[in-house]
């Protein structure tokens, strides 16, 4: 009896292994067996098959070349198949496609270099799909327009906007749309990494609903200006009546750009602007590190780093509590820097107090305590679920600037999961941690009515729970 195995050619077709030769399905005879031939031009030899294919009845003899080692084999089977694997799923790596299939088959012989190949092979097919890669925004605008691969896995469409005048391109789905006119809060956020040759940024926006962000608006733009971002915004709200909704949002978390806060402002007047306290601290540490200050606020022992830490105790005040708290109990506050005289005459510390009262706090502040403090035990604007997204999808990708093909790839899978959060948004429980860390405001807030904590105490204590960075 004739034993075979089957594997995949290079161009995807079945083949079947027979003592190490190669062959192809030739044609139907007319009994209805199946014939299959030598994949080796030159070689006349063939298997004859029943008509199920699954029993071979005849073969030829005299193969005029060698065959293929088990070790051949098994490296050409193992790159073919991943190969149709790399192809029907284009958004995932080719190293984890690889991994994973090793640890599946437990192939025990395949070297570093077959891996290389393989590696290889995997973006050759992945090229011969995608359409060639657009040099300039205005073939990129025509191949968008021209290409095929832009619904979801619902069918939904999912290029939104081919803005070709300012360069705009947004995408979305008529799902993701709807839910986002039902989200009283919104979420915005952009980053400058894994953005497509060509574009600035990427800038997302993200709907809270049942306590849940989800990521629902995905915008390539040109730039950081407040026209892009409102221009953005005007072709998503036209988006928005376009399937018989609108887009009023109560509230929209954002970061500390102007930019985006007067286009907020322009576009829905009556949204409230709130600032994210994850980039509030992290503007706050940055301009730590800029003053000279980062190693006194690592140093757990120092009067300056105790000192620092309490700023980020801040955004859980009243925001009518901020200035006071600032002027009559941090600038009072007493201690000493690394030279034993008064931190407060120390230029570093002065640099900072100005900067924050300065940016933050005074009466003509960029953004001014309402935007940023809250006496609550809530951390919707504590976390920052757009900044956890971007995280994880930079780490898709191993260039600052992929393939704008591979992206979209990339922004299609995540809506695969967009659908399922917005399908059980009801049913969301936020993590532990966060609960956590609720209960601990909450607490604290209670012993602060309570008068057991006064002010400053209860500020040191809150900061301690939200550092933007811990020793």
């Amino acid at each position: 009896m004739v034993t075979f195995t089957e594997m995949y050619s290079e161009k995807g077709q079945v083949l079947r292994v027979i003592e190490g030769y190669k062959f192809s399905f030739h044609k139907r005879l007319r009994d209805g067996k199946q014939r299959f031939k030598c994949t080796k031009n030159s070689c006349k030899c063939y298997v004859i098959f029943n008509a199920d294919g699954s029993t071979a009845v005849d073969k030829t003899q005299g193969h005029e070349h060698n065959f293929d080692t088990p070790d051949t084999l098994v490296r050409q089977k193992l790159s073919n198949a991943l190969k149709r694997k790399a192809v029907d799923n284009l958004s995932e790596k080719p190293a984890k496609i690889i991994r994973r299939a090793l640890l599946e088959d437990g192939t025990d012989d395949v070297t570093h270099t077959d891996i290389q190949r393989i590696r290889r092979n995997l973006y050759e097919a992945r090229s011969r799909v995608r359409p060639p890669l657009p040099h300039s925004l205005a073939e990129l605008h025509t191949s968008l327009n021209s290409y095929d691969r832009l619904t979801t896995n619902k069918g939904e469409r999912f290029l939104l906007v081919n803005d070709t005048h300012k360069n705009i391109i947004i995408f979305s789905s008529p799902s993701n749309l709807e839910y986002l006119s039902s989200s009283p809060t919104i979420l915005v956020d952009g980053t400058f990494k894994s953005v497509p040759a060509l574009f600035k940024q990427l800038f997302t926006i993200h709907g809270l609903r049942f306590g849940r962000y989800v990521p629902l608006v995905f915008c390539l733009l040109p730039s950081k200006e407040s026209a892009i971002y409102e221009a953005a915004f005007h072709h998503i709200v036209a988006e928005v009546v376009d399937i018989g909704h609108s887009m009023q949002p109560e509230v929209c978390y954002v970061d500390f750009e102007e930019g985006i806060h007067k286009a907020v402002q322009s576009v829905w007047p009556a949204t409230i602007i709130r600032g994210c306290r994850f980039h509030l601290g992290q503007s706050w540490w940055r301009h730590i590190q800029l003053y000279s200050l980062s190693e006194d606020y690592k140093n757990q022992s120092s009067d300056i780093g105790n000192y620092l830490k309490m700023f980020f105790g801040l955004p859980f005040l009243h925001p009518a509590d901020v200035e006071d708290c600032f002027l009559d109990d941090l600038l009072p506050m007493k201690g000493t820097d690394p030279t034993g005289n008064e931190f407060n005459a120390d230029p570093r510390v002065k640099n900072f107090t100005d900067y924050i009262f300065r940016t933050y706090i005074g009466p003509n502040s960029k953004f001014p305590p309402h935007m940023w403090a809250e006496y609550s035990s809530s951390i919707a604007r504590t976390t920052n679920p757009c900044e956890a997204f971007h995280s994880h999808f930079n780490s898709d990708f191993y260039s600052a600037h992929p393939n704008i093909f591979v992206f979209i790839e990339n922004i299609l899978e995540i809506q695969c999961e967009t659908y399922a959060k917005m399908l059980d948004a009801k049913k969301f429980k936020k993590p532990a941690v966060s609960q956590q860390k609720e209960k601990i405001i909450a607490t604290l807030m209670n012993r602060r009515d309570l008068g057991e904590l006064n002010r400053l105490e209860f500020l040191k204590r809150v900061s301690y729970k939200f550092l933007p960075f811990r020793n």
